[in-house]
């Protein structure tokens, strides 16, 4: 993944991300499948191996609990130019 910035409002709890997503093996995913509450603010990788994210901006304009980046079972990853935008 490169050349991305997301922009979201934020207002995650610590009990937001403390939410363990169920896996649906047989499911296709879509964006709304767990519902609008998520463990990160950002971004949530699962079950890979061999993942780049280059020149990545992940910015929340509210305060928020959770990671901005979550991973789980991930393995070969590199991260270069990823960006954490707190609010003021």
């Amino acid at each position: 993944m490169e050349n991305i910035h997301i922009n979201s409002m934020g207002h995650g709890t610590k009990e937001d991300a403390a939410i363990t997503l169920k896996e649906y093996a047989n499911w296709y995913p879509e964006n709304r499948m767990y519902g609008y509450i998520y463990p990160s603010s950002g971004l949530f990788f699962r079950h890979i191996q061999g993942l780049t994210l280059k020149n990545i901006t992940l910015e929340v304009r509210n305060k928020d609990f959770r990671p901005s980046i979550l991973f789980e079972d991930v393995t070969d990853y590199t991260m270069e130019g990823v960006e954490n935008k707190e609010p003021v």
